[in-house]
């Protein structure tokens, strides 16, 4: 991909304004980096240290300054001659004093010498809103171990955490309710088909969850959809086939006691799943103005009750999808966007001017005999009604990967990227000018 060196010229009233040049920031202190996260008047950054064992890191960031180091910590330190996989934050929710809960996952290793060998296990950490650790849990299931995959806070101020455990030579879906200290209140185990695991859980008012995640049979990802009650037994479950891996966010929280779950099966248009407030399915209906093509990657939940999503369509070539329903499944409006070749809609964003940025990547190839992927990011801005403003391609370094992105509130957009240059992995931010315009990368 060709490096983007480019000044944009806006003209306003007969007079030229330059687009100032982006900011580029590279984390130095992590090796890998997860998801952004608005707190405090800025923005946390949940990744992984540079190290030897691994943990968990929070850089709290602002446009206006450098990251630096909100919170860091690692469990143990290991014995320099094991080779293993070293530990990994997960995800980080908001809590209800202001504070945060971060899931990891401690990885299994053994030791040089004898008799240290540690296995697999849950690790959730409280922190207050000032990034001070209040309390720590490790959570193991068996000798075989578990993973973790999400946490939610409950309305009794407990957790919980979804993942999976192994059973015989299969892995199991694990959920785990833990009190408002992370001390396990009850573990349950699903049983399934194959390897199946509970991406994340919806609480319900009268403190019944609904679990959705995926269920792998023969080589198949499924969707698959439970109720428990509020001691963990299950009330009901069921799956839909086919290319469930395709979506990244299968489920969207409405209020209280009305979600939606979004499924797209093989030769199927995109559904939208109505539920009752027990939990148990009301509707399962197409949703209004998508075609069997589309695919769907990201989302959101406005305040009225409408969802925009972005993925992408095939027309000649595929395109960029964008479209928004109306509370109800109403259709409001449908765009496909063609850039350049084969273009995919990654992110989409809510700025604050009632419009849109989508991430997109365009021009996506997939070369058979290297087996690498080729493309071009691209933020592409749109109109509250779905019409495209402009577009700027964007290049940090070689195999640009996009984890997440945010909106700051002024209007900036800020985008973590995992990138390699001078043949090294680097994880770096991205911030644009206000409005979303990338103009000339700085830091390069």
């Amino acid at each position: 991909m060709k490096i983007l060196n480019l000044f944009l010229v806006t003209i306003i009233i007969f007079n030229v304004t330059i687009i100032q040049a982006s900011d580029l920031y590279l984390l130095s202190s992590v090796t890998d980096a997860l998801s952004l996260n608005q707190a405090n008047r800025g923005i946390l950054v949940l990744a992984r240290p540079a190290g030897f064992t691994g943990g968990v890191t929070l850089l709290k960031f602002s446009p206006e300054s450098s990251p630096e180091i909100f919170f860091e910590t690692e469990f143990d330190q290991r014995d320099k001659g094991v080779i293993s996989d070293v530990d990994s934050p997960v995800c980080m929710v908001r809590t209800s004093d202001g504070g945060f809960a971060v899931l990891a996952e401690l990885k299994p290793y053994k030791a040089a010498q004898a008799g240290i060998n540690r296995e697999a296990a849950i690790w959730l950490l409280k922190l207050s809103s000032s990034g001070k650790q209040e309390w720590e849990k490790v959570i193991s299931e068996n000798a075989y171990g578990c993973k973790p995959f999400n946490v939610i806070q409950t309305k009794d101020n407990g957790y919980i955490i979804t993942g999976a455990t192994m059973k015989g030579n299969v892995w199991k879906s694990l959920v785990i309710k833990t009190d408002a200290a992370g001390s396990v209140v009850w573990k349950k185990s699903f049983p399934s088909a194959s390897y199946a695991f509970f991406d994340s859980a919806v609480e319900l008012s009268d403190g019944k969850f609904v679990l959705y995640g995926y269920d792998e049979v023969q080589n198949r990802t499924n969707y698959w959809i439970a109720g428990i009650d509020a001691n963990g037994n299950k009330l009901w479950q069921k799956t839909w086939p086919g290319m469930g891996e395709q979506l990244k966010k299968p489920l969207i929280h409405l209020h209280e006691d009305s979600f939606y779950a979004l499924i797209k099966s093989d030769n199927s248009i995109p559904g939208l799943l109505t539920f009752k407030s027990a939990g148990t399915i009301a509707s399962d209906i197409p949703i209004k103005g998508m075609k069997t093509p589309d695919m769907l990657n990201d989302n959101i939940l406005l305040n009225d009750g409408s969802i925009t999503f972005c993925g992408w369509t095939q027309n000649k070539t595929q395109d960029i999808l964008i479209q928004k329903i109306g509370a109800g499944n109403i259709l409001q409006w449908r765009k496909a966007i063609d850039i350049e070749g084969d273009d995919l809609g990654l992110f989409v964003l809510k700025t604050q001017d009632q419009g849109y940025l989508l991430i997109a990547a365009t021009n996506y190839a997939y070369d058979y005999s290297t087996t690498d992927y080729t493309y071009t990011n691209m933020i592409i801005q749109i109109d509250e009604n779905g019409n495209k403003l402009w577009s700027e391609p964007f290049t940090v370094g070689k195999n640009d990967y996009i984890s997440d992105a945010v909106i700051t509130e002024d209007n900036r957009c800020i985008i973590l990227i995992t990138t390699i240059r001078n043949a090294k992995q680097e994880v770096m931010l991205l911030v644009t000018e206000p409005g979303g315009h990338i103009g000339k990368i700085t830091g390069k």
